[in-house]
């Protein structure tokens, strides 16, 4: 589910990327004899750090989507003992306990501050990301 998700918004990046190829690269590709699928070969080698950086916006979206990460995590409230266990995410904990958190003096800061983790985890990889295609406009 989530990585049909993340499809669109990566492919946006990917496409972008590629046609930000210089022109002449392409046309040198084409000059010196290479076959098509060559030529496309040879100008995703150009843009892979655009490629990468891409899938992990797309991945740093994908950890905000709260509903569908419950839903594939398993939205249970236990502690997993291995990593394909079904467990509990931020996301899902907000947005499960939110309506009953005024019955607890403590739960309300402990939600926000579940909030203000999520945000910067999703900060941190959004800027990862923006950095790696930052990276690559300055190379081209």
């Amino acid at each position: 589910l989530l990585a049909i998700m993340i499809v669109p918004f990566a492919s946006s990046v990917i496409r972008e990327a590629y046609s930000a190829v210089p022109y002449y690269l392409k046309e040198a590709a084409y000059s010196l004899g290479m076959t098509k699928w060559e030529a496309i070969k040879t100008m995703l080698g150009y843009i892979k750090s655009a490629i990468f950086a891409g899938i992990f916006l797309a991945l740093g979206r994908a950890m905000g989507e709260t509903m569908a990460v419950a839903m594939v995590v398993g939205n249970t409230f236990t502690f997993p003992k291995s990593l394909f266990d079904m467990g509990y995410t931020i996301s899902s904990l907000i947005a499960n306990q939110f309506p009953n958190a005024e019955a607890y003096n403590y739960m309300m800061p402990a939600l926000y501050g579940g909030a203000f983790i999520l945000f910067i985890v999703g900060l941190i990889i959004n800027l990862a990301g923006l950095y790696w295609i930052k990276k690559v406009m300055i190379k081209s």
